[in-house]
């Protein structure tokens, strides 16, 4: 965010967010927690 700005960093979040779903189980959660971490629920592990 220092370097290329919010706009950046939000992007790449996102993009992110987008990888960790693709690779999760619909059974499975993975949110936003905080600002730069991402929490995973796994229930059926």
């Amino acid at each position: 965010n220092d370097t290329l700005g919010h706009d950046a960093g939000d992007h790449i979040l996102a993009e992110v967010a987008r990888l960790i779903r693709e690779q999760v189980r619909k059974t499975d959660m993975v949110c936003r927690w905080g600002g730069e971490e991402f929490l995973a629920l796994l229930p059926e592990t």
